[in-house]
């Protein structure tokens, strides 16, 4: 487990090779989901990638002029 680094029935992520105790996730989990499954690990790097976060980052790092215009070039 990535969390407490011990063995046992563990929930093995989808997206990577990381694996949790269903006890050890935060909220802990009662049952393993059904389909595919992310861990919190990659639930952070989806985030940070999605198109969303790209449009924040623009507009903090450009100002609005900056946002403007990469906004009108971007096909979001």
């Amino acid at each position: 487990c990535e969390e407490c680094e011990e063995g046992g029935d563990l929930l093995l992520c989808d997206t990577c090779t990381l694996s949790f105790h269903l006890r050890c996730l935060d909220p802990p989990l009662d049952e393993p989901p059904q389909g595919r499954w992310s861990c919190p690990v990659c639930e952070v790097v989806t985030l940070l990638f999605s198109p969303q976060w790209a449009v924040c980052c623009i507009f903090v790092m450009c100002g609005i002029e900056g946002f403007l215009e990469h906004s009108l070039a971007v096909d979001f």
